[in-house]
């Protein structure tokens, strides 16, 4: 297991690398010897988050496969352009009580900071 953990050069995080895609990923992630180890992990860490990162739930399985296995989801979504609906359907999928919560990416934030600014300089 060590040998696949990279420490990086920020204090506490710790890297497992994916790797090539393998043929069956929902079957893989939804294998004894992955539950082994996300367990395997988590206590050796047992003082941080084990994030995993997942393609979109629309184009693929393996993120339904996921979310069974983990303790919180954040879902990540862009903004303007991602449907509020299809937000709510992966709500509905997942489970509200396991979403932690919703990151929007893409967001033009130009505006907003420039307002900021304008406010700190006033005072």
């Amino acid at each position: 297991m060590s040998s696949l953990l990279l420490k990086t050069s920020v204090k506490r995080l710790t890297v497992m690398p994916g790797g090539k895609p393998p043929y069956n990923p929902s079957e893989l992630l939804s294998s004894e010897k992955m539950s082994a180890l996300l367990k395997d992990v988590q206590s050796r860490y047992n003082d941080r988050y084990t994030v995993i990162d997942s393609p979109p739930p629309k184009l693929t399985a393996e993120t339904s496969v996921i979310a069974r296995q983990v303790d919180g989801v954040l879902l990540v979504v862009k903004y303007g352009s991602t449907p509020r609906k299809e937000v709510a359907e992966l709500i509905d999928i997942i489970g509200k009580d396991k979403i932690l919560g919703i990151i929007t990416n893409w967001a033009d934030t130009s505006n907003t900071y420039r307002l900021y600014r304008k406010h700190i300089r006033r005072k």
